[in-house]
This record gives structure tokens, sequence and C-alpha cells, in this order.
């Protein structure tokens, strides 16, 4: 049976696993040229699981920032995390605290698309499922970050190319869940805010404070239609 789920989950998971390999050693690479070793780029993969806060972290070593200011910078990127974990939690009730504390590590913005889909449109998938889920994707994103660091600046892969790969892997995760007007309400609104922002104050973060309100719109939409339903 565990089998059974753990190559389901394979299986719904692949496409992502598969993006997370190029732009992993893409974020080793980076994280090398700043100085970090393969044995570092490893644990902070392991212990912080954040593509964007990864590559945002080379950057501001980069750009002599202070340790303050990455640190407090990496905790507003990962803010919607917090927000994401919530909405699974009905769905991984009653697990050991143990389950919950692996499941929230290993829970990315492309992992939580992937099972919060599954949970809502496939009455077999279970929170062993997202767990095995998470789990392939995290330790792709790990394995693949550390050999970036291994090979650090022998090859040179075109940004371009990276970005354009996590634009279309975010489209088609985003096109999967626009389900419902909770979520359509909660894209528009980040979007909007994005684009607002970012004429505002000229600054990358205007896209972090927009992804985190507009997740907060959601959410209040979301436990506003489940008290109407409650109380219906």
């Amino acid at each position: 049976m565990e089998r059974k789920k753990l190559l389901d989950s394979f299986q719904k998971i692949v496409f992502v696993a598969m993006s997370y390999i190029p732009l992993g050693i893409a974020c080793g690479i980076a994280l090398e040229r700043i100085g970090m070793t393969s044995g570092g780029i490893l644990t902070m993969s392991l212990l912080a699981f954040t593509g964007a806060g990864q590559f945002m972290t080379s950057s501001m070593i980069g750009a002599g920032a202070s340790a303050i200011s990455i640190i407090t910078l990496n905790l507003f990127l990962s803010l919607r995390m917090s927000l994401m974990t919530s909405s699974l939690s009905q769905y991984v009730r009653g697990r050991s605290n143990l389950f919950l504390a692996l499941f929230g590590q290993t829970t990315a913005d492309e992992t939580y698309g992937v099972n919060l889909y599954q949970f809502e449109h496939n009455p077999e998938w279970s929170a062993n499922n997202a767990l095995y889920a998470n789990l392939i994707a995290y330790l792709t994103w790990v394995v693949s970050t550390w050999a970036g660091g291994m090979i650090g600046g022998a090859v040179n892969i075109p940004t371009t190319i990276i970005n354009y790969l996590m634009t279309a892997m975010f489209i088609s995760l985003m096109v999967g869940n626009l389900v419902s007007k909770t979520f359509i309400i909660a894209g528009l609104t980040s979007g909007i805010l994005a684009i607002i922002l970012k004429i505002i104050f000229q600054n990358n973060l205007a896209l972090v404070f927009a992804a985190v309100i507009g997740s907060f719109v959601g959410y209040a939409i979301d436990n506003r239609s489940k008290e109407v339903v409650l109380n219906g």
C-alpha cells in the first residue's frame, strides 16, 4: 500500500522535481561563487528549504548586506509558508508532531500547489501521499544545490533559461489552482498590488508583500465561506 502511495506521489510531483534540478544546480553555483562551501550549501538547503530565499541570500551576500538584513528579508519572504501550511492542516490532522514538523519543513510553493489540488480533486490522496511528494521534491532540491556547489564556476548556466523555467513552472501551478472565486480573487489581489507597489517603491520586495497580502485575502475569504456554510 505505501509503495503504491509513493509511486502515485512520484508521478504527481515528478515534473516539479525535474524543474528543481537545473534551478538547484544554478542556486548551488550562485552560493559557491559568494564563498560558500559545498557542505555549507548542503546544510543550508537541508535547514532552509527556500529556493527564492537562497537565491536572494546569494545576491545580498554578494552585495555586502548585513546578516540582520538577510535574516529579516528571508523571514518576510517565508511568511507565506505559514498560510500555506495552515490551509493544508485540515488534511493532516491527527498526525504525530514529527510528521507535522517534517511536512511543514518540506512544503514549498510548488508542492503546496500540487498537494492542494490533489486533496481537493483526488479522493485517494492521503497525508502520506502529500509527505512523500514533499520529500521527493525536497531531496531533489537538496541534492541539486549540493551538486551545483560541487560544480562551482566550472559550468556557465544561462540565467535567462532559469528565469523562463521558473516563470513557466509557477504559471502552470497557478492555472491548475484557479478553480474557485477565492483563488481568483487572491491571485488578482496579488497581481494588482505587485504592479502598484513595484511602481511606488521600485523594489522587488513589493512582490513579496503583494504575495503575502494576497494570501491573507484568500485565507480570509476561505474562512468566511466556511463560517457561512456552518451557520447556513
